[in-house]
């Protein structure tokens, strides 16, 4: 399962509604067809890792953003997520990883700022912190 936002789940809605995709074929799909023969899309298989890297290539010149490998992209959202104050577990979720650990290890690339940020909302609560609320 892959969390998404509600601007997300709408633009694929739109998707699944102009192109008639089918609960069982796939969002990003693979193409069959070689010199030989003429290539045409099929949603009933997975794209496949050189047509993901075409498709990857050709996003980010659409998109004038310098070249990073899609490793990069993933480190760059956690390192964001997390500079943004959100947890670390819901981000291991985020990421599908089986330990919060792991998350923590390969994803947790925070600085002296980062602390610095994070102490001063502790500070700033001095000796009564906020009450949780709601069950």
């Amino acid at each position: 399962m892959v969390p998404m936002t509600g601007r997300l789940a709408a633009l694929l809605a739109d998707v699944f509604l102009t192109d008639a995709v089918e609960p069982e074929q796939f969002v990003w799909y693979g193409l069959r067809g070689n010199q030989h023969a003429e290539t045409r899309a099929t949603r009933s298989k997975a794209m496949g890792e050189g047509t993901f890297h075409r498709w990857w290539e050709r996003t980010l010149a659409a998109s004038s953003a310098p070249y990073r490998n899609p490793h990069t992209a993933r480190h760059t959202f956690a390192t964001r997520w997390l500079r943004s104050g959100a947890p670390l577990v819901t981000l291991s979720k985020a990421m599908g990883h089986a330990s919060i650990a792991t998350t923590a290890d390969l994803y947790g690339h925070l600085n002296p700022p980062d602390v610095a940020r994070d102490l001063a909302l502790v500070e700033s609560y001095g000796i009564n912190p906020p009450q949780a609320t709601g069950p």
